[in-house]
């Protein structure tokens, strides 16, 4: 289960992105996670861009409930 996102904590310290190990291509996020946001789970996905900016794609799970 995905965990519950605490907004208080810088995003380094939150624990749940982990290092992308299915770097396909230069275009594969360096970052990904899964997170909680009002009971919907999103994949988080994280880039490192020149200059120490990061840029964050969120994407809501399928339900197949």
């Amino acid at each position: 289960m995905p965990k519950r996102a605490t907004y208080s904590r810088p995003i380094r310290e939150m624990g749940f992105l982990q290092p992308n190990k299915r770097q396909a291509n230069a275009n594969s996020p360096d970052y990904v996670g899964e997170i909680v946001v009002d009971d919907v789970p999103y994949r988080v996905s994280v880039w490192n861009e020149p200059k120490d900016r990061k840029a964050v794609a969120l994407y809501p799970m399928a339900d197949y409930s």
